[in-house]
């Protein structure tokens, strides 16, 4: 039978959060889907396949000092300065070797309050996507791990990455959504919850 959800409903009086709690809550009663169809905005183009997703935090860490005698600290933005121009090469060299797009999204550091302060720390924010049976997001980390060095410290933020989606695009329910769509299947960049929910199906 076809049953449709959204995980913005309510469910058993309950709001869910998202589609991982929706995952839950399918698991606590025992359903195992045949198949799934996920409704993002698309523009009802098939998708059969979509990049994965992760966020990384870059940290520096200087040494503080007054701003009248900036050479007796280190400062940690100054050093980050470098970090972005060594990752500005490492993102050619992902897209062309991997076709993973990296992204520095945001980066601080020091004393909004007290600029007469050498910086003591710096932080930098990335974010990059893994296409389906390519590197994963736990290679890539290894890759800016070793190429940034020890002195950088990097880390998952408060989200864990998304991985990869890939169906095979000759499955009949996906031959089925390009018949009514009248729109041949592709592969996109972004990622969506299908990367979530396909955990609950065998393969």
């Amino acid at each position: 039978f076809w049953h449709n959800h959204s995980e913005e409903n309510a469910i058993d009086g309950l709001p869910l959060k998202g589609s991982r709690e929706l995952v839950e809550w399918v698991r606590k009663q025992g359903v195992e889907p045949d198949a799934m169809i996920v409704v993002e905005p698309t523009t009802l183009v098939p998708v059969y396949a979509h990049n994965g997703y992760a966020k990384v935090a870059l940290e520096i860490r200087g040494k503080g000092a007054h701003s009248s005698v900036p050479e007796a600290g280190i400062n940690a933005i100054e050093r980050m300065a470098s970090v972005v121009s060594t990752l500005k090469d490492l993102r050619l060299r992902l897209r062309k070797d991997h076709d993973t797009p990296l992204n520095i999204g945001y980066i601080g550091g020091g004393r909004e309050d007290q600029v007469n302060v050498v910086a003591e720390t710096c932080t930098l924010l990335l974010d990059y996507r893994c296409p389906p049976n390519m590197l994963t997001a736990e290679d890539v980390f290894q890759i800016i791990r070793d190429t940034l060095g020890s002195a950088v410290h990097a880390s998952w933020p408060e989200i864990e990455p998304i991985p990869p989606f890939y169906c095979n695009p000759d499955r009949p329910i996906v031959r089925l959504a390009a018949n009514i769509t009248g729109k041949e299947p592709r592969q996109i960049e972004y990622y969506t919850d299908g990367a979530v929910y396909k955990t609950l199906l065998n393969d």
